[in-house]
């Protein structure tokens, strides 16, 4: 995996603020050492701050998006380090929000703790925005969202009723709604590339789901699921069947899962990596 020159972290708080930090690289230093100088950290984009505490932050190119507890969903353009606007058709605390990029044009989807879904178009790089239709779940709400790789449809995870739901962009409407039978919250998902290949995670357990392996009664069914070591807080697919999870104090690792053959089911075997500690270095991780 390779850095790319300039990079933007954007940390939201419970302090009201949001903060956005630019990583560079020192084109002149060896990729390949270890030098403390090999990475910068600089804070050049402290916008104006919400009415309260930022829950949800969501990027697509140069264009950011932050939600808040005080109903309002700001927009901002990286490029220019500016604010570019404001949609407020909420009347509760956001919970999730996700931008899509469709050839020019952007998208949005934004969910609030009420359980109303709203999803919003702009067809002028992301300054003016036009929310195009509201769904409401009724008593649950969607907590987080990843979008499929084509951008015509996403996943929404319901922490509350232990549930998912499968979102339809281009219709925008819930497409299915899908239970998950674990005690513990649903806490992430994410989309591989692949456009197949989609994991939920609920504290140590995670389930790897195929869009191409279905039960015999047509219903979603996990192609592998198991348990780590630690409460997984992070994600990253490096492949299908390959991804990086992380944890607290600085634990994480990569889980590989094998396709199963004939009778013997897929398994999965984790592998631990370095613990992060307080010095910047690039680990590279080799994959397939």
């Amino acid at each position: 995996m390779t850095l790319s020159p300039r990079s933007f972290i954007c940390v939201g708080t419970y302090e009201k603020g949001m903060i956005g930090l630019e990583l560079t690289r020192n084109p002149t230093t060896n990729p390949q050492t270890e030098d403390d100088t090999l990475l910068y950290l600089s804070a050049p984009f402290s916008p104006q701050p919400h009415l309260g505490s930022v829950d949800t932050i969501a990027m697509c190119g140069s264009i950011l998006a932050t939600g808040c507890t005080d109903e309002l969903i700001r927009l901002y353009d990286l490029g220019r380090m500016k604010e570019i606007g404001k949609c407020n058709e909420h009347s509760a605390s956001l919970s999730a929000i996700a931008l899509i990029e469709r050839n020019q044009d952007k998208a949005m989807v934004s969910c609030d703790k009420s359980g109303v879904l709203y999803f919003w178009t702009s067809k002028k790089n992301g300054q003016e925005w036009n929310c195009q239709k509201g769904l409401e779940l009724g008593h649950s709400y969607i907590n987080e969202l990843s979008v499929h790789p084509s951008a015509k449809m996403a996943i929404g995870l319901s922490s509350i009723d232990h549930c998912y739901h499968l979102i339809n962009l281009q219709r925008g409407n819930i497409a299915q709604k899908v239970s998950v039978k674990r005690k513990e919250p649903l806490r992430h998902c994410l989309w591989a590339d692949d456009g197949f290949t989609y994991i939920l995670t609920c504290g140590k357990h995670f389930l790897l789901y195929d869009l191409r392996q279905q039960s015999d009664t047509g219903k979603e069914q996990p192609l592998i699921e198991g348990d780590l070591s630690f409460d997984v807080i992070s994600l990253l697919f490096l492949d299908a069947r390959t991804f990086v999870c992380g944890g607290e104090k600085g634990v994480w690792g990569i889980v590989c899962v094998k396709d199963g053959e004939g009778e013997t089911p897929p398994s999965f075997s984790y592998h631990p990596l370095k613990t992060l500690s307080d010095r910047y270095f690039i680990q590279s991780v080799p994959h397939s």
